[in-house]
């Protein structure tokens, strides 16, 4: 009887334990018990034209420093020539005929760095030209000793490296007829390949470079494959992340006005030799991928009329042009309207190319993850599209705004891991935001994504309707009980 007492009471208390238990259990799992309602927000994308930077339309201007200017002179000539301009993206060529024989003297470096200086703080972003030659005569004003040109390329690595942030490309390897690398006493491959060596070494490595050809970009790399090497310089190897195009033939034959070849590339060409349009196209759609490709237009009855050229500049990837060169073409543009299909059909042609050179996104889609018993983040998923001819090729902040609807204040500003430059052009991609949600109130949460760019503090307008002239894009409303 005893023992079986003793029995009944393990049995009573094991009971007790485990209702105890499961009481404690369920009010941990009350406790954790967290409703989230998550209402995505959509909006299509509209056919405004947005402006962003470094992309899209340029104007061109050219300065000669001189020992009989000061930097007086580069800021007048500054005031009279750029200030004004509409414009944010500027190509600024920098002819040095009249140190040809010597260094760049103290004051044609100040005049220099005193344009930089006035691009820096108005924000400009800068393509920069330094030449020998404006007018189809470089073998005659080039250095006469090579070792000058790699001269000059050391002293302007200061300037130019104090305004990194301002200048985004550097075009041309200071050599050749209008500084386009062709007519010129140093083209020979060794050459060429010391220039972009140095370039390289001296100039900081987040500013791009730029060559006048696919057939001068392979000789340099000794590769037929975008962003690719067969040297062993590390310098020449280093050169496949920043060495981009300037085709400034574009559309004017069917070459390019000698951008290209007419004979078909084999296994057996050399690295030098110019392959058919069709296969140029193909090298610069891979090289696109990952370098910036621009220049200016020529005008051609076929090869520049808007169909073809929209055909030619999504393939390239194209993303700046110059605004004023061929005004032939421009015109044609403004004649002509868009016959393709979406939201663009029927708008007018220079409009659609306002609109897509360069990088162009669109919130398209977005979600949240959250399981309230197991976890305490939830996980947002953004799906941004790039509807523009080119990806973007610097980096943007991005941050998503959690906003308190009652009050209207942002009590969130979450800096996102989100790799800008990884949307493709004409392509899509989904990106996961970590949200710790428990740290947050029970209410009622508007959520927006905001980009900005670090170097013009501007904010990255997307193309979303009702929106593209916004500081943020609307994400969705969540919901905390």
């Amino acid at each position: 009887m005893k023992k079986n007492l003793t029995i009944l009471y393990r049995i009573i208390t094991i009971i007790i334990c485990i209702t105890l238990v499961i009481g404690v259990l369920l009010k941990v799992l009350s406790l954790r018990r967290l409703t989230t309602d998550f209402q995505p927000i959509y909006t299509k994308e509209t056919s405004t034209v947005i402006s962003n930077p470094f992309c899209g339309f340029y104007q061109l201007a050219g300065y000669t420093p001189t020992d009989k200017k000061s930097s007086t002179d580069a800021i007048k000539w500054w005031k009279k020539h750029l200030s004004k301009s509409s414009e944010s993206l500027i190509l600024l060529e920098i002819n040095l005929k009249d140190y040809s024989k010597k260094n760049l003297s103290g004051q044609a470096l100040q005049q220099i760095n005193t344009l930089l200086d006035q691009c820096t703080s108005s924000k400009k972003q800068l393509i920069l030209r330094f030449l020998y030659d404006w007018d189809g005569k470089a073998k005659s004003t080039e250095p006469a000793n090579f070792d000058q040109i790699r001269s000059h390329i050391a002293q302007l690595s200061i300037p130019v490296n104090i305004h990194k942030d301002c200048i985004y490309i550097i075009q041309g390897l200071f050599i050749g007829n209008y500084g386009e690398m062709h007519h010129s006493k140093y083209h020979t491959t060794h050459l060429l390949q010391i220039l972009a060596s140095d370039m390289n070494k001296n100039f900081d490595p987040s500013i791009y470079l730029a060559v006048r050809t696919p057939a001068q970009m392979r000789r340099i790399l000794q590769s037929n494959t975008p962003g690719q090497t067969g040297s062993a310089d590390e310098s020449i190897q280093a050169l496949t992340s920043r060495l981009g195009l300037f085709n400034d033939g574009m559309l004017g034959s069917v070459t390019d006005l000698g951008t290209y070849g007419t004979s078909p590339l084999t296994e057996k060409s050399s690295y030098g030799q110019s392959g058919t349009r069709a296969q140029e196209l193909y090298y610069q759609k891979k090289l696109g991928e990952l370098v910036p490709i621009g220049g200016e237009v020529i005008f051609h009855k076929k090869l520049s009329n808007l169909m073809s050229a929209i055909n030619a500049f999504s393939t390239m990837h194209v993303s700046y042009l110059n605004e004023a060169h061929d005004i032939k073409v421009i015109k044609q543009w403004q004649r002509s309207t868009y016959t393709g299909k979406g939201v663009f059909a029927g708008t007018n042609g220079y409009h659609y190319m306002q609109s897509h050179l360069g990088y162009r996104y669109t919130l398209k889609q977005s979600n949240l993850d959250f399981h309230s018993f197991v976890g305490n983040e939830a996980y947002l998923y953004l799906t941004i599209g790039n509807s523009g001819f080119s990806p973007a090729y610097r980096s943007f902040d991005t941050y998503v705004l959690v906003t308190d609807q009652k009050t209207k204040k942002a009590i969130r500003t979450l800096k996102t891991e989100i790799d800008n430059c990884s949307i493709s052009a004409q392509d899509k991609s989904t990106f996961r935001i970590t949200l710790n949600v428990r740290t947050l109130k029970k209410g009622a949460y508007n959520l927006s994504l905001k980009m900005v760019d670090p170097y013009t503090k501007q904010s990255i307008h997307f193309a979303n309707d009702g929106y593209e002239n916004s500081n943020e894009v609307p994400i969705g409303t969540l919901t905390l009980r």
